[in-house]
């Protein structure tokens, strides 16, 4: 367990996402982390598993993408899909960060999400903006 998710006390918003390769995450953000999970299933059991280090959200930038703009991540698989350009984003924002923190050693983190709907993008866009209002 890392330090930093031991002294969260307010969830914001949690729920799926997707990356740029379509693996499913499970996103929790609080209002001063933000934790990308997976869920993992032994003997019988559920529980989330860090997939990264939590990002700080004080460092946090985040860009909404209009639908329809071509995304060159998204075009990663096949050398001829590679080829023939990128594909259009569909409910999709980017979170970047410089962390800071001593456990992060001052990496740059950037991904690329993508909500089920417009509605959940809208909500998490909503979250975030909450909560850096008030850093």
């Amino acid at each position: 367990k890392h330090p930093l998710i031991d002294r969260q006390t307010h969830l914001v918003c949690q729920g799926e996402l997707k990356n740029n390769r379509g693996q499913k995450l499970y996103v929790f953000l609080f209002d001063e982390i933000l934790l990308f999970t997976r869920i993992a299933t032994r003997n019988g059991f559920k529980s989330y598993q860090l997939i990264n280090y939590p990002i700080l959200v004080e460092s946090l930038h985040i860009e909404d993408i209009e639908d329809g703009v071509k995304i060159p991540e998204l075009s990663s698989g096949s050398f001829s899909r590679t080829l023939s350009g990128s594909k259009p984003a569909r409910n999709m924002f980017r979170c970047s960060s410089l962390a800071t923190s001593d456990t992060n050693n001052n990496r740059t983190t950037s991904i690329l999400l993508q909500a089920r709907d417009m509605y959940d993008k809208q909500q998490w866009l909503s979250a975030f903006r909450s909560i850096m209002i008030m850093k």
